[in-house]
């Protein structure tokens, strides 16, 4: 099934904290009636700066029982958080809003920069795009190394499945099992914010291979897809297409670049970025008149099957040691 049209919008990390308190039901049901396929939470802890922020999982948490059809985003640093941190907290905002959430990993984090260069606890430089890869590697795997099967009150069903360790050996080495089991989509979706600077063109594509989505600036989409393209269609002949969608300041809904965008094959979708002060313009009278210039998304309850992402087939623990002998399970 081809990939439908969507558009997410970025939540900047000051309007996410003028919403708390009294204000906080507003301003999920605004994002409600948007019409966002998806909200991100936190891109901005990439800048530098000094606006107060949210942690993104907290605040995921909190829109996450605030709502119950738009996605929502959430970013973290390896350089803050160690893998295992990242996918328990993920992984436990995603079972609250029932399959809804995905994660977008930073090089890093404003807000405090740990186990990074001298005395670190797990890496030893900065983030490039092959750590980040890396890291969404054992995420992925931690993800899935208990299968939400093992629950089931079929004990036909539960017998059969098997939690397993996780067993990533790669800069970030974690053992696992997660204390969490795999959630109502599989697992979260993944986006990569394209950098295009700091590694070299064909190392960060090869990288950002590991995520679903690879969210790229309006500035640089026709360089990235000039180059990207039989990539992309490679992955997509592998059944595992990545979607791009493109990062873009707008103030007008008919923009012609946003029906260009939309009618290029490679194109997914968009990810709408508020200029200063511009969300809850961009929310509640760009976001709706350009969502009803588009085809309807994909149906489902899920972000994994609004996006129409299939669950990728990699990594597979299959042949990864099994945490219980046959047999041993016992009710409690």
């Amino acid at each position: 099934m081809p990939a439908p049209f969507v558009v997410g919008i970025e939540i900047p990390s000051a309007e996410l904290v003028a919403a708390l308190g009294a204000t906080l039901a507003s301003f999920a049901d605004g994002l409600e009636r948007s019409g966002a396929a998806y909200a991100i939470i936190g891109a901005d802890r990439a800048e530098d700066g000094s606006v107060p922020s949210l942690s993104p999982t907290v605040a995921g948490g909190l829109l996450a029982r605030r709502t119950k059809n738009i996605g929502l985003v959430v970013a973290a640093s390896p350089r803050r958080d160690h893998p295992y941190n990242i996918a328990r907290r993920v992984a436990s905002v995603d079972h609250v809003g029932a399959g809804r959430v995905g994660l977008l990993p930073l090089r890093r984090d404003r807000a405090l920069d740990l186990g990074v260069g001298e005395g670190s606890s797990w890496v030893a430089g900065p983030i490039g795009a092959a750590e980040l890869a890396d890291a969404i590697t054992a995420i992925r795997k931690l993800w899935r190394t208990w299968p939400i099967e093992t629950l089931d009150p079929d004990p036909a069903v539960s017998e059969a499945a098997v939690i397993r360790f996780a067993d990533h050996t790669g800069v970030f080495g974690t053992k696992g099992p997660l204390n969490s089991p795999t959630t109502p989509q599989g697992e979260p979706l993944v986006f990569w914010q394209w950098d295009g600077g700091r590694d070299r063109f064909d190392d960060e594509l090869a990288a950002a291979r590991s995520a679903d989505v690879i969210i790229v600036d309006a500035s640089k989409i026709d360089a990235f897809l000039a180059v990207a393209r039989n990539t992309l269609a490679t992955a997509a002949a592998a059944g595992q297409p990545l979607q791009i969608h493109v990062r873009a300041h707008l103030t007008d809904p008919n923009d012609p670049a946003v029906a260009a965008w939309r009618d290029d094959p490679a194109i997914t979708g968009l990810a709408l970025s508020p200029g200063a002060g511009g969300f809850a313009e961009l929310a509640v009278r760009l976001l709706p008149s350009l969502i009803a210039t588009l085809p309807a998304s994909a149906a489902g309850t899920t972000l994994r099957d609004r996006l129409a992402i299939p669950r990728r087939r990699e990594p597979d623990l299959s042949g990864n040691e099994s945490i219980f002998a046959p047999g041993s399970k016992e009710l409690a």
